[in-house]
């Protein structure tokens, strides 16, 4: 896993717990958000109905999906994936932001035209209106992110996140572990090993900036 460059970002040329949930989208509903801190990027593997979805640093997609795909004797792609912190606006709550291009590539689109990252504070709010269902299908799943406008921090969100962040809270690895190429067999099922490893991001890596 590796924090996202918004100044270089370019989604085509990629072919719970501790007292912060992760954000669950529903259809029909508009979900305003303002995104703080780092972006990270990541991806996962979806093998089949009951068996765990999978997170491998980028570096080891192609080689994780193709020991997948042999174990299940079916085509495993993985998905490029985004997650960064941001406050509901719904309940004032900091949750984890986790999905795919609809979102994350509007986010990058914005921070390429206004020259700001989007978890920065002199960016803002933004609205999501979710639309459809599940995957495929007559009626997909959709994602339409629009931006609010500069929304600057309040002193009681300062203290909230400096509190979390203090109480080692704010990191994405400590909610999104990759797993090594070496476990990726053992993780999904298909193997027993004396240990399976799962690794967190690096401190620097989706650490939440505070940058009010």
């Amino acid at each position: 896993m590796r924090e996202v460059d918004f100044t270089n970002f370019n989604p085509d040329n990629k072919k719970k717990g501790n007292g912060i949930t992760f954000l669950r989208f529903e259809s029909g509903k508009t979900f305003k958000l303002r995104p703080f801190g780092s972006c990270v990027e990541f991806y996962k593997l979806f093998i089949a109905k009951g068996k765990p979805s999978i997170i491998v640093d980028p570096g080891d997609k192609d080689e994780a999906a193709t020991l997948l795909s042999e174990a299940t004797g079916k085509e495993i792609r993985p998905s490029y994936r985004n997650a960064m912190f941001v406050i509901d606006r719904e309940d004032g709550k900091v949750k984890i932001l986790e999905g795919g291009f609809q979102i994350f590539e509007a986010f990058g689109n914005w921070s390429t035209s206004s020259g700001i990252k989007p978890g920065a504070g002199q960016a803002g709010d933004w609205a999501i209106t979710v639309t459809g269902e599940g995957v495929g299908g007559s009626n997909p799943r959709k994602y339409s992110p629009v931006y609010m406008g500069p929304v600057m921090f309040s002193n009681d969100e300062k203290k909230q996140i400096s509190a979390l962040k203090a109480a080692d809270k704010l990191k994405l690895g400590n909610y999104l572990k990759e797993t090594a190429l070496s476990d990726v067999l053992t993780a999904a099922g298909f193997e027993t090993q004396a240990t399976t490893t799962q690794e967190a991001v690096p401190a620097a890596a989706g650490d939440a900036e505070l940058d009010w």
